[in-house]
């Protein structure tokens, strides 16, 4: 038996058999408490009738009544406000550290140890999810439901994330966007090395050379430090000329060598081409959150990301290499990425920190309309036979698995808590 599903059990009355102290008297849940995951008693602000008086404070729980005092708690005063003890067996009696005895509720027995054991084989399990032989017991309704509160939570997760580079920002919305649109272009490899180079080059500069698509890629290419080679053909010599007039005139520091990655890449995803598509949005609109604001529609959004690339990228992967000819763009995965993890993210941060729920609902209505992420993990989850009907369930079973199911957090988990019931 383990202290945190006892606290599940607390946390939702989840009872066979009426509640007593060890001494017999009977105990009346009103109000379980809210439920304390930092310092202090396992719940806060209970109300419970035991033997016909009402108690209003705080229920510790336990796997053993001694561990109150291998936890110390007879001499810790924020545990005098306790009104009940909930524990699994009852070996000692709790006393507060004024003397008196706290009551004790016995509840082995008072419920069903096959949900115990369910949540066990999840936590031994070494499937996909721990609970994937469940799942075609959650309805449509609860499905629906329950990952629609997880995707807020991932939103406010990214909300968080955010706000903290705002802040950093000196409150410069636009600075921020620029820095996770970046990031947002390397995807997933090279999304640290990108944001980075944003870090280290400042959207000003950039916006000083906009007009000048040369310039701006000469920039971006020397900060990336993929200008250190000795070249043959004559575009990159002339990169390399101007990223040390750029370099000099402002002071600029690049990222260390080696960060930008091409392994495991195909070609249309190499960080040259990423790079040089978002010199093309940069020359396009330098200011690109001004018009995110007034994204009414997907299409708005994803044409945003419809940008051009300079002539030497329509026949090169890579400096100094040759490749024919044809047209590159960024895929319709890479648009709908890129508008899911920032462009949506980025309204709903902003629509929250400045008190307006219609930016809010926009961002969540996209997310509704986009079609679902078709990557690794969301066709796993589908041949456990979840249902995912758009970006908003993805990105919900997404931020589940990587934040609950990886980490076997089943009684934190709002799908794991309701297949247990």
């Amino acid at each position: 038996m383990t202290e945190d599903f006892l606290q599940y059990l607390w946390r939702f009355q989840i009872w066979n058999a009426p509640l007593q102290t060890v001494n017999g008297d009977s105990v009346e849940v009103i109000r379980p408490g809210y439920h304390n995951t930092n310092g202090g008693p396992d719940f806060s602000d209970a109300r419970i009738r035991i033997a016909g008086t009402l108690w209003a404070g705080q229920v510790e729980i336990h796997t053993k009544s001694s561990d109150w005092y291998a936890h110390q708690h007879q001499k810790d005063p924020a545990y005098n406000s306790v009104i009940l003890h909930v524990v699994y067996e009852n070996d000692a009696s709790a006393r507060r550290t004024i003397g008196t005895t706290v009551p004790t509720c016995l509840i082995r027995g008072k419920f069903s140890e096959d949900t115990y054991q369910t949540f066990s084989n999840w936590r031994e399990g070494r499937g996909f999810v721990p609970c994937e032989k469940h799942l075609q017991n959650l309805s449509e309704h609860k499905r629906v439901m329950l990952l629609e509160r997880l995707n807020i939570e991932r939103l406010e997760e990214k909300v968080n994330e955010i706000l903290i580079d705002v802040a950093y920002n000196l409150s410069s919305w636009e600075e921020t966007f620029y820095q996770h649109l970046l990031r947002s272009f390397g995807l997933k490899i090279n999304a640290e090395a990108f944001h980075q180079i944003a870090k280290r080059t400042p959207l000003k500069f950039l916006q000083k050379h906009a007009d000048s698509r040369f310039q701006l890629e000469a920039m971006l290419f020397g900060q990336a430090q993929l200008l250190n080679s000795i070249f043959q053909d004559s575009y990159p010599r002339a990169l390399q000329e101007e990223y040390a007039f750029l370099q000099q005139k402002f002071g600029l520091l690049p990222i260390s060598e080696g960060l930008v990655n091409f392994l495991r890449l195909r070609p249309c995803s190499f960080p040259t081409l990423r790079l040089a598509f978002f010199a093309s949005l940069i020359q396009r609109k330098s200011q690109i959150f001004q018009d995110v604001l007034h994204i009414k529609t997907i299409s708005d959004g994803l044409s945003l990301l419809q940008v051009d690339i300079s002539d030497y990228w329509k026949t090169h992967y890579v400096f100094d290499k040759l490749s024919v000819e044809k047209p590159k763009e960024l895929g319709v995965f890479t648009q709908h990425s890129i508008f899911i993890n920032t462009i949506i993210a980025f309204l709903f941060a902003f629509g929250k920190l400045r008190d307006k729920p219609d930016i809010c609902e926009r961002a969540l209505g996209f997310l509704q309309d986009l079609p679902a992420e078709n990557n690794r993990i969301i066709q796993q989850w589908k041949t456990c036979g979840m249902i995912v009907d758009n970006a908003s369930d993805s990105q919900a079973l997404l931020m589940l698995k990587k934040n609950y199911c990886d980490l076997k957090r089943c009684l934190r988990c709002s799908i794991g808590i309701e297949l247990l019931k």
